[in-house]
């Protein structure tokens, strides 16, 4: 076997007990445009070997006052380009990541926050500072009744 068959692609470059699945990103896209999803490369060679420890981060949600709430999430021993920040249709954040940690371990989390009513999912803004990741939630001021009702008087 050459060496360019015993390794899957330039990223993976250990060598796969099956060679013949090779990691192909033009296929990948392909797949994506059908929208049957991104096929999974299976490596089997070391880098396929992690062991992954979860961990649930300390969450601190702020009330930073009547415009915008602050989320902070301590993630200790990570990086900005480990974490990765998802926000769905449904008003739910999704905060994720996957860092190294000792002995050839990773440290993995998923943290899902529902988003409050009032909250702008729009303007949501998040930045990574330090070992936490920090959101920004936007408030959107909610009309009551009375002031609806006083509304209409007002123009009547």
């Amino acid at each position: 076997m050459s060496a360019a068959a015993a390794s899957c692609c330039a990223a993976h470059p250990h060598q796969c007990k099956q060679p013949f699945l090779p990691c192909i990103p033009s296929m990948a896209r392909t797949w994506q445009q059908f929208g049957v999803g991104v096929m999974a490369h299976r490596c089997h060679g070391p880098a396929a070997e992690r062991v992954f420890e979860d961990f649930e981060p300390a969450v601190e949600w702020k009330l930073a006052g009547e415009e915008q709430d602050v989320v902070e999430i301590s993630l200790p021993g990570f990086h900005k380009d480990q974490v990765r920040v998802q926000l769905d249709n449904h008003g739910v954040l999704r905060a994720t990541g996957e860092c190294p940690t000792r002995g050839g371990r990773w440290a993995r989390f998923k943290k899902d926050l529902r988003l409050p009513n009032n909250c702008d999912s729009d303007g949501a803004r998040a930045r990574f500072k330090g070992e936490k990741l920090i959101i920004m939630l936007p408030i959107v001021a909610v009309a009551t009744t009375a002031a609806l009702t006083d509304s209409v008087a007002a123009r009547a």
